[in-house]
């Protein structure tokens, strides 16, 4: 037992003796950090994507002289639309009512009031083919629809193009601390930290999107594209 208390004192005699050494070692390294420059860097990316999907609302708007008679003539006319939606293969998950209102109105004829009901339905339609949008609209104006409103494109970011917009604002924040030490009389030491924002898909300004009468005569929806943009915040160590 008193061998094995003096083993344990000189141990701890030993500890005492180094630690001021120790001590002394990482304060000197924390004092060596705390002069260099940190330096806050945001760093952007952009790439293209064509847009993936579209919503278009359609819908009719009818009058009857009574209540009865304008909801009768209302859901004829949107039995009419759905079929033809069922024949152009637009899946049934992709159709959505979107409102539906009925409404004392009047309408004008030989300049005569007549008093009645109003009744406007409208169903919210995604095109996952946007080429086949333009003649699908068509159809259903033939069919009866006199309310389109849209497109409204999608803003779902691709994972391959947010990977390209995420490399490039990677490269934007070395390269702007690459910039801030040399002008700075520095280097960069380190990467401290880096925090990423997801990536989302804006409309490009430059791009028309509109609905044209394309060459065969029909609707035709122009996309354009979306581009997708990327950030990234990161604090750069600099040293002499």
């Amino acid at each position: 037992m008193a061998t094995d208390y003096r083993h344990t004192l000189i141990i701890g005699l030993t500890l005492a003796a180094t630690a001021p050494w120790i001590i002394g070692a990482t304060n000197g390294n924390k004092d060596k950090t705390e002069s260099n420059t940190i330096v806050s860097i945001v760093g952007t990316g952009a790439s293209q994507q064509q847009a993936q999907l579209i919503t278009i609302n359609a819908g009719v708007s009818s009058f009857g002289t009574n209540a009865s008679e304008a909801m009768r003539q209302n859901s004829t006319a949107m039995a009419g639309i759905r079929a033809e939606l069922r024949r152009a293969g637009i899946d049934p998950k992709d159709i959505r009512t979107q409102g539906m209102r009925l409404s004392p109105g009047s309408k004008y004829e030989n300049h005569e009031e007549i008093k009645g009901f109003n009744v406007v339905h409208n169903l919210s339609i995604v095109f996952r083919d946007i080429d086949k949008s333009g003649p699908v609209l068509d159809t259903l104006v033939k069919a009866g629809a006199n309310q389109i409103d849209g497109p409204r494109f999608s803003t779902d970011a691709d994972k391959r193009v947010t990977e390209i917009a995420r490399t490039a604002a990677i490269r934007d924040a070395n390269d702007r601390a690459q910039y801030y030490a040399r002008n700075l009389g520095l280097r960069v030491k380190r990467i401290v930290t880096m925090h990423d924002s997801s990536g989302y898909a804006s409309s490009q300004p430059a791009v028309a999107m509109r609905a044209d009468i394309a060459p065969s005569g029909g609707t035709e929806i122009a996309e354009g594209q979306d581009v997708v943009r990327v950030s990234v915040s990161a604090e750069y160590e600099l040293e002499k």
